[in-house]
């Protein structure tokens, strides 16, 4: 068909890492208990679905992601679990 394309790769998209039966934005931020899984020493990418939303509507219109897979990788989002949790119990207090 030749019909062009592009894909967004991101990683892991930022939320409550819950497994209920729910939406994670359905869901208040944890203030009590943050669950860690294995060692918590994994490092991922999180970004939030709006910034992927934002990057993917700049990829539109650039001639250098025609056909191609962009991985959507921001340095300071580079994290763990433990790294992770620690960042949110500061803002929490």
């Amino acid at each position: 068909c030749h019909i062009p394309f592009t894909y967004i790769c991101c990683n892991s998209i930022a939320g409550w890492p819950y497994f209920y039966h729910t939406h994670p934005s359905e869901l208040p931020p944890p203030t009590e208990q943050f669950e860690i899984y294995g060692d918590g020493n994994v490092k991922a990418y999180f970004v939030t679905g709006s910034d992927i939303g934002k990057y993917t509507i700049k990829t539109v219109d650039d001639l250098r992601t025609v056909n191609k897979t962009v991985h959507f990788r921001p340095p300071k989002n580079f994290l763990t679990l433990n790294e992770l949790a620690a960042i949110w119990e500061k803002k929490i207090g």
